[in-house]
């Protein structure tokens, strides 16, 4: 066939139907080790909780990126602040409530695309629990070897630096001291 620019060979069919098959490449069979798959991570199992230590598994000695599923009704982990970490948490899918407690225990509704915050030093503990449906988030957060943990339910410190957690009697700063 003849056009403005010259002769053009024409061939029969669609020309989608012309085209070679493709040909995917072969897939790598080894990847580094700070490439990690959350599938590829063992859970640590409790109870109806499933946590994968994401960050761990990729050789981080800094911050830390943990996958939790938790099963209708359960909680994230106990009720827990910092005093030097971190942590911001991203609701994957599923739905359920954030608990705050400080003075006061406040209830906020997450879901899927909920960011949660939680800084140091406020003295205001965190956990999640799961709603009916399930809920599956992202824990991000550093890893401070001067933090200090308390667990206010159960009365428990633990001090990451020395790998020490204890149980310890809450009294007013004047106790035991002569005015």
């Amino acid at each position: 066939m003849w056009s403005s620019t010259g002769y053009i060979e024409v061939q029969e069919g669609h020309p989608w139907d012309r085209e070679p098959e493709l040909v995917w490449p072969e897939p790598k069979t080894e990847r580094s080790a700070v490439i990690v798959a959350t599938s590829d991570v063992e859970p640590d199992v409790r109870g109806g909780r499933r946590r994968r230590d994401l960050g761990g598994a990729g050789g981080s000695r800094w911050t830390g990126l943990k996958h939790l599923e938790l099963d209708p009704g359960t909680l994230s982990g106990p009720p827990h602040c910092h005093s030097a970490e971190e942590e911001i948490f991203v609701v994957l899918d599923g739905e359920g409530t954030l608990e705050l407690t400080g003075h006061e225990t406040e209830s906020h509704p997450v879901r899927q695309g909920s960011v949660v915050a939680r800084p140091p030093g406020t003295g205001v503990a965190h956990a999640f629990e799961a709603g009916e449906p399930g809920l599956t988030l992202i824990a991000w957060g550093t890893r401070d070897p001067n933090d200090i943990c308390w667990y206010p339910r159960s009365k428990k410190i633990y001090w990451r630096g020395v790998d020490v957690i204890g149980r310890i009697e809450q009294l007013d700063f004047w106790d035991g001291e002569s005015v």
